[in-house]
């Protein structure tokens, strides 16, 4: 113990090693390797450098694995050169290194073994994710929809193909069961086909033609109902979103949750309320405070605040997609006590400055990014 590992190389000079276990014949040394899924053994066996020009030393190296012969060296001497072995350890749950006098009694048997190494197989290298922008992209279109017109199957045949793509989204961020290139395409062109169709109001009958009122009969003209005025504080509820209208001259509106269980959240970036578009430009204090299952979330290019606390305890959010670099301000804690490590992406085009700026702020809000 303290000492150098020493062998002798093939020129009969001394090589030193780190790292061994040094010996006396006869004996014997187990590994249990069950469940370790060891692929290779490799390193060196012979007799310790200090015997060199001991005419006692003779030492017979064997190593089994499960009982089975997978090295076995000639007698080695006090001069003999190291023996090397590399063995395949595929399958193998038992190891035994075995260091066995081979003539005469034990004298000067001080067996070495030197540099030892087990080593797994090299993990899979996984494969390139494909790029999913166009079928994000499409399913953020596909939410702002607002059918007209619609069966009720042709909705709920809708509402299926989005929620399908939300989850296979959710699964390529978790790294389960990953689509390939040619599939995210493949579903990013029928979700935009089908979004274009939802889109589509159905074609209107023609007006009946008021009856001509003969010149004899008093006519009384017949006056438009009066719409409904929107005012300041109405509500529209909107996929998992709640919109209030903020200012009904500057058609602006925010954002606040409705189910808590949502797992993927998009802000539009207008909304219509009762009839009338309004920009979404906030999301409000406590919006989606403690959403356990949120995990991503886009927020549209009108988007100016972000509420205090608005995704405080969002512990399972992984990814923030803005549309925009428009965000002036967020509020404290916005993004306190939320997942760790979360992706952050903004539009390749823009202010670069507006976007370093609102970086500096979702970090000042508590958010831990990638």
């Amino acid at each position: 113990e303290g000492t150098a590992i020493r062998l002798t190389d093939a020129q009969g000079q001394v090589i030193t090693y780190e790292k061994g276990i040094g010996a006396h014949a006869d004996s014997e040394i187990v590994y249990d390797l069950s469940g370790e899924d060891y692929q290779k053994l490799s390193g060196y066996a012979g007799v310790d450098y200090i015997k060199y020009a001991s005419e006692y030393a003779n030492i017979k190296f064997t190593i089994l694995g499960d009982g089975k012969t997978l090295f076995e060296s000639e007698t080695m001497r006090g001069n003999t050169p190291q023996a090397a072995f590399e063995l395949d350890l595929s399958g193998i749950s038992r190891l035994v290194l075995k260091a066995t006098q081979a003539e005469n009694d034990n004298w000067d048997a001080h067996a070495v073994w030197a540099d030892m190494k087990l080593s797994k197989a090299l993990p899979a290298v996984p494969e390139k994710l494909p790029d999913v922008s166009r079928l994000e992209s499409a399913l953020e279109e596909a939410l702002r929809v607002q059918p007209k017109g619609k069966t009720e199957a042709e909705i709920k045949e809708f509402k299926g193909m989005t929620d399908a793509v939300i989850e296979i989204l959710d699964r390529l961020m978790r790294g389960d069961d990953p689509v390939t290139q040619a599939q995210a395409e493949e579903m990013a062109l029928a979700l935009e086909q089908k979004t274009e169709d939802m889109k589509k109001e159905p074609e209107k009958e023609p007006e009946k033609q008021p009856e001509k009122i003969p010149d004899h009969q008093e006519e009384y003209p017949i006056l438009p109902v009066p719409s409904s005025r929107v005012r300041k504080g109405d509500t529209v509820r909107y996929k998992d979103v709640i919109y209030q209208v903020l200012d009904v001259e500057k058609k602006t509106a925010a954002a606040k949750g409705a189910k808590k269980t949502a797992a993927r959240v998009v802000i539009p970036g207008t909304v219509k309320i009762k009839g009338v578009a309004f920009r979404v430009v906030q999301i409000q204090k406590n919006a989606f405070k403690n959403w356990k299952n949120l995990k991503a979330v886009t927020i549209g290019e009108n988007v100016t605040e972000i509420g205090k606390q608005s995704f405080y305890g969002c512990t399972k959010l992984k990814q923030v997609i803005f549309k925009g670099a428009s965000v002036r301000k967020v509020q404290s804690a916005a993004f306190a006590k939320t997942g760790k490590k979360i992706q952050v992406k903004l539009p390749k085009k823009g202010n670069s400055a507006k976007k370093k700026k609102l970086l500096k702020l979702l970090t000042k809000a508590g958010m831990k990014k990638r």
